[in-house]
């Protein structure tokens, strides 16, 4: 990672378990890309590497290997430089970023915090994390619960691969799409939960 490249940039950073991840996760983070216009996409994951103790049973390993492979599309439409991480990497530490602006994903429908930019305080975990950033700044996207990993892990443990298909980002094409899900059938079938 070119810590240097961070440097008076606009970072985009989305931070989840993304076990596994998948088309609403996608959609989430290219609406935030497309309206906030950032130059480097950090995508994080808290996940475990072992599937035994990983959410749904898809290891921290399998995440970030696929944001990377989606990240061709998004950095291809966008310009934008992608970094997939775990989040012990603490690399934000060594960066000195403009702006940083983190996805927030509204749960509740009826929450009064509209969608869209808004500054943070200096205080509170992102201030931690992004201790030399300019500005910080949260993107707020009500969260569409037609996708969920929840959903999505259901389906593959009844091997409902059509359905299984809609789950999986509308950029990818027909191959791809089954590449995704057989790896996860066949790699770590056993462990989804």
């Amino acid at each position: 990672m070119d810590f240097e490249s961070f440097f008076g940039k606009t970072v985009l950073t989305f931070f989840g378990c993304f076990c596994p991840p998948h088309r609403g996760h996608y959609e989430t983070l290219e609406r935030a890309i497309r309206d906030v216009r950032p130059n480097i996409v950090v995508v994080e994951s808290m996940n475990s590497d072992n599937p035994e103790y990983s959410r749904h049973g898809i290891p921290l390993s399998f995440a970030l290997k696929t944001w990377m492979q989606w990240s061709e599309f998004l950095s291809q439409k966008y310009g934008i430089t992608f970094y997939a991480v775990d989040n012990s990497s603490k690399f934000w530490f060594r960066t000195h970023p403009q702006r940083v602006i983190s996805i927030e994903t509204i749960e509740d429908e009826n929450s009064l915090v509209e969608e869209g930019l808004r500054s943070l305080s200096r205080k509170g975990l992102s201030t931690v994390y992004w201790k030399n950033a300019l500005n910080l700044e949260t993107y707020s996207v009500k969260r569409d619960f037609t996708f969920s990993a929840t959903k999505f892990t259901a389906l593959l443990r009844e091997q409902n691969i059509e359905k299984c298909l809609d789950f999986v980002p509308l950029d990818l094409n027909h191959e791809e799409k089954m590449e995704y899900i057989n790896t996860m059938l066949n790699d770590y079938g056993k462990y989804l939960k």
